[in-house]
């Protein structure tokens, strides 16, 4: 695979839509969408640095390790 195909799936990945959004939401699963925006946000640069360490300690206090 070239360059050029991996960057193209890579953007792809970045851009997923959702497609349908579900009557309701466990817990885990509101988390797990929670995490995946900040997630998505840090990627494109949108939080200040001490955001991003802020983001960071509230997921760890739901991610179990």
């Amino acid at each position: 695979m070239d360059e050029n195909t991996k960057n193209k799936n890579s953007k792809q990945e970045e851009t997923k839509t959702v497609n349908e959004i579900p009557e309701t939401l466990s817990a885990n699963e509101a988390i797990n969408v929670l995490i995946q925006a900040a997630e998505i946000g840090q990627k494109k640069g949108i939080y200040t640095f001490k955001e991003s360490a802020l983001i960071y300690k509230a997921i760890e206090t739901f991610v179990q390790k």
